[in-house]
């Protein structure tokens, strides 16, 4: 860990490279998102610091960009290209160190902001590319026959992406658990049949929850004022 300043911020630093491709192997081997990168603009003969900046952007869609170089004649690449760094700081400058924990402080308060608005969506992987998508437009997310493999349902798409629904259910308070294969947005339900023990979301699809989760659907149906289907004569169908 190092001091940004003589105060309470800190860092740790993560990676420590001189290659372009050497960076993006580290991300390929670690996910990361909202990390600070302080990239030099001259690299080696085939890439340059905004050819990196571009690649991290696509795997790390938080990142802060820093530049630091002695190069002042790149900088229109950085607006052309619409990298969004967080500054372009001159090895040269007199006052440096000041110079790049004023950047630093700017970036984590970009980072904060980020992280608010994060909040309010869903962010999943799909291959390399990392996509977010408000939670309001959430209905469910479901296992697939595929191990490590999740079915994102939107009110707008249908998307597979690799993830365990255990560690997703953890991870958002937004969803609700209706058995062992499905999580739900409370939010997006139409309506639920408590005999049948099936719940229609917004979108007209009907999911069955487990008969162990009543419990769980009677202060849903409260929380929420979901409406009540009643059907007196079907079968409930067996919980998963």
């Amino acid at each position: 860990m190092a001091p940004v300043d003589d105060h309470d911020i800190e860092y740790e630093v993560g990676k420590l490279a001189t290659k372009y491709q050497e960076v993006l192997d580290y991300l390929d081997e670690n996910s990361l998102d909202g990390g600070i990168y302080f990239l030099d603009i001259e690299l080696d003969n085939d890439h340059n610091g905004v050819d990196l900046a571009a690649e991290i952007k696509k795997r790390d869609e938080r990142a802060q960009i820093i530049f630091v170089t002695a190069y002042s004649e790149y900088m229109p690449m950085n607006f052309e290209r619409r990298i969004g760094a967080v500054d372009y700081i001159n090895k040269n400058d007199a006052d440096l160190q000041a110079r790049m924990n004023e950047t630093v402080r700017d970036a984590l308060t970009r980072l904060g902001k980020s992280n608010f608005s994060k909040r309010l969506t869903f962010s999943y992987r799909f291959g390399r590319q990392i996509n977010n998508i408000n939670v309001e437009d959430v209905l469910y997310i479901h296992t697939t026959q595929a191990a490590h493999k999740l079915l994102l349902v939107a009110a707008n798409k249908r998307s597979e992406f690799v993830g365990d629904i255990k560690a997703v259910d953890e991870e958002n308070d937004f969803l609700a658990k209706i058995s062992q294969s499905c999580l739900i947005n409370p939010k997006n339900v139409a309506a639920i049949n408590l005999r049948k023990r099936t719940i229609v979301m917004l979108n007209g699809e009907s999911l069955s929850f487990s008969r162990r989760f009543r419990h769980e659907m009677d202060k849903l149906v409260d929380e929420y004022n979901w409406k009540i289907e009643m059907s007196a004569k079907t079968a409930a169908p067996l919980g998963k």
